[in-house]
């Protein structure tokens, strides 16, 4: 930290001497989009971890803004207000603007859920995992926060796949799912009005009802050639339900603006 300013590096020390280990271990958690997990893992000192963030353009001389969210984000107040002379208030504020917040809400939501989860049910996360995660990274001493870089390192879990972590929540604690399905819609609500919506999300779901339709319609036509009524009745029912599902679908395009999917929406469908 040698090429911090004398004022900065003091407040740092200050810092760094209030820091229990996992409250280090959760600063260096929500700092994985921008510091690489394999140097995280060797950092055992919040010093270390201080000119990790320095060295990554995170923090510098009369800057220390990402620090000021890392403790925002673990709760300590207190060590903003005595060190980094700001408050609860001011950082609610600060990162309502957009762009502001460094700390992704995939990131914080982990860490969320992570404060929530009681040692009963880290247990019963490890035991569920058992089949997914080594065994050796399944310890006593294992928290949360390592499970769920664990499940990072194996590629079961992602910003953009939650799939099994809300299974297991489902098992678990259902409130964890639910925070998780707040998680989504939030972050739903600000991809909209954006006009960011993944439109790609769209059209995998259309492919989706597509290939059911599809598949039905051939069986139907299979069925019919070979003279068996019943079963082309049956597909044909079939596909009109998955039609009635599709509509719904469209609607929910024309809500969400995207007319470039929805103008192709029924070109495919067999009648």
């Amino acid at each position: 930290m040698a090429r911090l300013i004398s004022n900065d590096f003091c407040r740092l020390l200050a810092v760094s001497e209030e820091l229990g280990e996992a409250e280090l271990a959760a600063l260096k958690f929500l700092s994985l989009e921008h510091v690489p997990m394999r140097k995280l893992e060797a950092i055992q000192r919040a010093q270390d971890f201080f000119e990790a963030l320095r060295e990554k353009g995170m923090m510098e001389a009369g800057n220390l803004s990402f620090l000021k969210e890392l403790l925002y984000r673990i709760s300590r107040i207190d060590l903003l207000v005595a060190h980094l002379g700001s408050s609860r208030e001011e950082m609610a504020r600060e990162l309502q603007i957009p762009g502001r917040a460094k700390v992704s809400a995939y990131r914080y939501l982990l860490f969320q859920l992570s404060e929530d989860i009681t040692k009963d049910e880290l247990s019963s996360f490890k035991f569920l995992l058992g089949k997914e995660l080594p065994k050796c990274k399944l310890t006593p001493k294992t928290t949360m926060l390592d499970v769920f870089m664990e499940m990072e390192k194996k590629g079961i879990l992602g910003e953009d796949n939650l799939r099994i972590l809300k299974r297991l929540c489902a098992e678990i604690n259902i409130s964890l799912l639910k925070r998780i399905e707040e998680y989504e819609l939030n972050l739903f609500g600000k991809t909209k009005q954006k006009g960011l919506f993944p439109i790609v999300i769209l059209e995998v779901a259309y492919r989706y009802h597509i290939g059911l339709i599809m598949n039905a319609f051939q069986v139907k036509k299979r069925c019919s050639s070979q003279g068996n009524r019943g079963a082309a009745q049956e597909a044909l029912k079939v596909m009109e339900t998955l039609k009635k599902l599709m509509l719904r679908f469209f609607t929910l395009l024309q809500l969400l603006d995207s007319t470039l999917l929805a103008s192709h929406f029924f070109t495919q469908v067999p009648l």
